[in-house]
């Protein structure tokens, strides 16, 4: 999933550096699709408006949840599929250092984001969907 919302999101102009806990995953997207990637997390986040995260589970999200550092301004978008308690979690700890969180689920797939074809169920602050 992650893949098509980077190559949607550079399609439209926006710069997009990509992390992954697999560096082989993050740097074949970058080379396939002529993004930058980040070797950890901090640095995909150093000078970032916004991070979507497309995680397999519960345990992934809070594992990357984990390393956020910033707080100035910094917008993070869960678009995994997880519990509403790992949800809450992972909320609380951002928002416990200004980061503003927003759950944005996405119907189809890997595909239908690159074709900007996806549907997005975002619900967070009013001005991290502004």
């Amino acid at each position: 999933m992650g893949s098509g919302a980077a190559r949607r999101l550079a399609s439209r102009g926006y710069r997009v550096v990509v992390w992954s806990r697999s560096w082989e995953k993050a740097e074949r997207l970058a080379r396939e699709a002529g993004l930058e990637a980040a070797r950890s997390l901090v640095d995909a986040l150093a000078e970032s408006e916004a991070a979507i995260a497309f995680v397999a589970d519960d345990d992934a999200l809070l594992n990357v949840v984990s390393q956020v550092r910033r707080s100035d301004g910094l917008i993070f978008v869960n678009s995994a599929t997880t519990t509403p308690r790992a949800s809450v979690s992972a909320a609380r700890y951002l928002e416990g250092l200004g980061v503003q969180y927003v759950e944005a689920p996405v119907i189809g797939g890997p595909g239908a984001l690159e074709r900007g074809e996806a549907i997005v169920l975002a619900a967070g602050p009013r001005s991290a969907l502004a």
